[in-house]
């Protein structure tokens, strides 16, 4: 009716009373004749159920139609339910060749068996569960191509993708060599197991999901961090902590006109991530690694990387590990006392939404990735991507020159 047939019978077999009423009596005709003579249907006796069998089906001239909804499917979202009322194919031995991927309900029925599978992975030996988390990936990995997938119907078969990685790269032991050899290890690839079992946990939306994506990290990921953990504890009480003390570490340079950007709970993965998002805006990104600072919590993190490091200090009796003014012994918590030596070590102190005049150097703090673990747990992992963009775009609006990002939290490798 508008000259462009397929958009016409899509938009029929999403909303059939809407689209009739909406078109005069010659407009409805012309529609008819056109489907008859292109895709050998009449909408006026078969209705729109049957077209949206059809469309399921998605042979000869209805391949078209298919595509053109596949483009597009939020266009129209109520073709899915129309095809769930109808009868799925039969796959038997006299029909072996039938298409069932174009049924929502076939992809409803994969998830869930995959469901199934996924959860006889809770006390599977390490070795076994890795391999099954790679064959499932070569039975299911297909789907993340179809159109359910698109309609986030298919969360189980993305997180799939991330499962089979983090089976892999946990066959690469850490626990191994040196201090140096961990974390060289970590840098390489290690990491990417963190960051696997994070992209696996942000494709799902629900707790039965949740259930089986959980129970499939567990057997491949718990043992692995756990041993790569144990092992860098022992190096270090046989030795020392490579990262050296308060007293022998030196402040990490900073040069002019460079502002120090402190994220708090921005750990090596998600780090990397970011690094990723920068380098896609077109900074140039240079990665240099230190050690975080013993215990990993906010506190510390922030004081061993503020350009006043010299001037901070810890005593052994307080209990929330709380750094306090060398001179003084003032705590800093409530940032009042970081921020009073940071102005009169002549840094400029940045509010999140201030640009600044691009003059000498500036401390800022920013994220919110922190605050959203503490609120939303597992569910951090959906909102990671957007509380990185939000600090993209703030970095990319600074006078200053980004220069340095530095974190609070430690990977396991304790590398940020």
């Amino acid at each position: 009716t508008g000259g462009d047939p397929v958009r016409d019978l899509l938009q029929w077999i999403d909303q059939a009373d809407a689209f009739q009423a909406s078109h005069s009596k010659n407009q409805w005709k012309a529609f008819v004749e056109a489907c008859k003579s292109q895709f050998g249907f009449n909408p006026q006796k078969e209705g729109p159920l049957a077209g949206a069998g059809k469309l399921a089906v998605h042979e000869g001239p209805w391949r078209s139609v298919w595509d053109r909804f596949c483009e597009v499917p939020k266009r129209y979202p109520n073709i899915p339910a129309q095809i769930r009322k109808c009868r799925i194919p039969q796959r038997d031995i006299f029909n072996l060749n039938v298409v069932l991927d174009g049924w929502p309900q076939w992809n409803e029925q994969k998830e869930r068996n995959f469901e199934r599978e996924l959860l006889t992975l809770g006390n599977t030996p390490v070795h076994e569960a890795r391999k099954k988390l790679i064959e499932l990936e070569n039975t299911h990995h297909q789907r993340r191509n179809l159109i359910w997938a698109e309609l986030d119907e298919s969360p189980l078969a993305r997180a799939l993708e991330h499962l089979a990685k983090l089976a892999e790269i946990t066959k690469s032991d850490l626990a191994a060599g040196s201090v140096e050899d961990l974390a060289l290890g970590y840098i390489n690839h290690g990491w990417q197991a963190d960051d696997a079992a994070m992209r696996a946990l942000a494709e799902v939306g629900n707790d039965t999901d949740l259930q089986a994506v959980s129970t499939a990290i567990r057997p491949v990921y718990l043992p692995w961090i756990e041993e790569s953990a144990r092992y860098l504890q022992k190096l270090v009480y046989d030795t020392s902590y490579p990262g050296g003390t308060c007293l022998s570490a030196t402040p990490l340079p900073a040069d002019p006109k460079e502002c120090i950007l402190f994220v708090d709970g921005l750990r090596f993965d998600t780090g990397k991530r970011l690094a990723g998002m920068l380098a896609g805006k077109g900074f140039t990104v240079i990665e240099e690694l230190t050690w975080a600072a013993l215990p990993s919590v906010t506190a510390t993190g922030k004081a061993a990387v503020a350009p006043v490091k010299d001037k901070i200090r810890g005593s052994d009796n307080n209990a929330d590990f709380e750094p306090e003014v060398a001179a003084t012994g003032q705590s800093l918590k409530g940032a009042y006392h970081l921020k009073k030596l940071l102005t009169e070590a002549g840094w400029s102190v940045l509010e999140r939404s201030d640009n600044g005049d691009g003059q000498g150097n500036a401390w800022c703090e920013f994220g919110d990735v922190d605050h959203e673990g503490h609120d939303r747990g597992w569910k951090l992992a959906k909102y990671l991507d957007s509380l990185l963009a939000a600090a993209n775009c703030l970095i990319s609006r600074t006078t200053w020159r980004p220069g340095s990002i530095y974190n609070s939290i430690p990977t396991p490798g304790m590398l940020c």
